[in-house]
């Protein structure tokens, strides 16, 4: 991250990373004259840093904040002290929101992952395709969350090994027993279809073909049922 301490002391001398160091060593000048500690206790920032990493990783922290990877896990891990210019970067970090480093719904990751498994690819194939020695570190039945870019590279490693990820665009379901749902909730067909967002003859002529899931799960959802009792996969 640009325009910080930390950035120039990693070795970037761009023009914003210059004005930010010059102005660390005024303020560092300044409360070295007043007598100001450059130290402060360590609580506060550790606990915001735990705060923020039930959302986001350590790294996202260290990239938003412009701390480094070891000093915020040090700060984490127990430090009793950390400097001001550290303490006022992480206090005002907030994480990084979109980036890779945030966490996302666990599902369609273990349905893929089970999907490998039926096709004859272990965990340990997954691991080695992202570059890892070993599968502990991948996701497990039952888990709720994963970090999304861990979640991107197991989709690139199971497309890697030939399994992908069905696309909910593809034509894969076909609707059944559309007309004697509408007959028995005594639903018109032309509302059932705005309510699916599409029209009429649209959802008379998807009787007769396959269609996508998304648009299989709006009809559902028209209908106000679950998915396995207005269409089946094919």
């Amino acid at each position: 991250m640009h325009g910080t301490q930390a950035s120039y002391s990693r070795g970037c001398h761009c023009w914003q990373c210059c004005d930010a160091h010059a102005a660390y060593m005024l303020q560092w000048k300044a409360d070295r004259a007043a007598g100001i500690t450059g130290y402060l206790p360590a609580d506060e920032a550790r606990a915001h840093i735990h705060r923020l990493h039930a959302r986001c990783s350590y790294r996202a922290i260290a990239l938003s904040s412009g701390v480094s990877l070891t000093t915020v896990r040090a700060v984490a891990y127990g430090a009793k002290t950390v400097q001001r210019n550290t303490h006022e970067a992480l206090m005002a970090c907030t994480g990084i929101p979109g980036s890779g480093h945030v966490l996302v719904d666990a599902a369609p990751t273990l349905r893929l992952m089970a999907k490998t498994r039926s096709a004859g690819v272990t965990r340990d194939e997954i691991a080695r395709e992202m570059g890892r020695q070993s599968s502990g570190s991948l996701p497990r039945r039952g888990t709720v969350h994963v970090w999304a870019d861990t979640a991107a590279r197991i989709r690139r490693a199971c497309a890697a090994l030939g399994v992908h990820e069905r696309a909910k665009h593809q034509a894969t379901h076909r609707l059944v027993g559309i007309k004697e749902l509408a007959d028995l909730y005594g639903a018109d067909i032309d509302a059932i279809a705005e309510a699916a967002g599409c029209t009429p003859d649209a959802l008379d002529q998807a009787r007769h073909r396959k269609v996508s899931e998304d648009f299989a799960e709006r009809v559902a959802r028209a209908f106000a049922v679950p998915l396995e009792r207005v269409a089946e996969v094919v």
